[in-house]
């Protein structure tokens, strides 16, 4: 591929996870946190949240296509996506119910089709999916989109743990800072965390991570999203202090215990070498079995035996 195409594929890509993180919290009013950027992953996940905005433990992941490929397959009612057989298995086995998102760039219009079996069909080179028209991403979705979701909540840090491993690893014994910066004013509260190591007063974050939501504290991000870590804080900057809307905290993250420890046992169960068995202890020469002294011992019983 020539790289103005790919550059051209990779922004159309990143303003379609921007858009449909928009209509989730904005529109739907749930948390979006996008992913790291894979293969053939998932994009972003969303936290369900309640009426009153509060976070639920229910997730949905997404996969987002964006672009007007994706709307060329058009039938009676609705769009048809083609994809390949590893892509399928991966969104079947996840962890999480995963939902299939197209968004047309020029148009706007965005819509969603839960991923599962029995709604694909196989095709020469791999299988494809009926996305219906009326599935349109925006408030009337919500029941749709969060009906069957689990609120088991061992099971949301199970997974987790589980996706966030290399985030862990990258945190460990290191000084950690996650930068919120809340629109006090705004119902879209957070819009990312910036995070720095070693230090937050730096003139850029070392990384961001993409976590939007309708919430203007960080307990409820820090509680759903990273049950991993714990924190403190290092600094709370209060909007009247720096004449906007933004309201600046500032906390300091650090491994739990059971993050320790979990990252303990994926070393355990990573380790390609079998334990070494211990060694045997020396034998004294006059321990070492003699079988004509056994016989010999057992004869003297038996006639003892017979005598009694």
């Amino acid at each position: 591929m020539h790289p103005m195409v790919h550059s051209s594929t990779a922004l159309t890509e990143r303003v379609g996870v921007q858009e449909v993180g928009l209509i989730f919290t904005k529109r739907l009013k749930w948390f979006f946190r996008e992913q790291a950027v894979s293969d053939f992953g998932v994009d972003a996940e969303v936290e369900i949240a309640d009426a009153k905005a509060v976070p639920t433990g229910q997730l949905i992941a997404l996969q987002i296509k964006s672009g007007t490929s994706f709307f060329q397959h058009k039938n009676a009612d609705g769009y048809t996506f083609y994809g390949e057989p590893r892509h399928l298995e991966y969104w079947l086995r996840h962890s999480l119910p995963v939902f299939l998102i197209i968004h047309n760039p020029e148009t706007g219009l965005t819509l969603w089709q839960r991923v599962e079996r029995h709604l694909t069909r196989q095709t020469a080179k791999g299988w494809a999916i009926h996305i219906p028209a009326a599935n349109v991403l925006d408030e009337k979705s919500k029941p749709a989109l969060a009906s069957g979701i689990g609120t088991d909540r061992a099971s949301v840090k199970r997974y987790r743990f589980a996706t966030d491993k290399e985030d862990m690893e990258k945190y460990r014994d290191k000084e950690v800072f996650f930068k919120f910066d809340f629109w006090v004013n705004k119902t879209l509260g957070l819009r990312k965390i910036d995070v720095y190591y070693g230090t937050y007063e730096k003139s850029e974050p070392d990384s961001q991570i993409g976590v939007w939501g309708t919430t203007h504290e960080p307990h409820d991000v820090m509680n759903h999203f990273f049950p991993w870590l714990t924190y403190r804080y290092a600094e709370l900057i209060p909007a009247e202090e720096q004449s906007n809307e933004v309201e600046t905290h500032i906390v300091q993250v650090e491994l739990n215990e059971a993050a320790e420890q979990f990252l303990a046992l994926e070393a355990f169960f990573e380790d390609p070498d079998d334990p070494k068995p211990p060694e045997e202890p020396e034998r004294d020469e006059e321990d070492e079995y003699d079988e004509d002294d056994f016989n010999e011992s057992a004869f003297r019983r038996a006639v003892e035996r017979d005598r009694s």
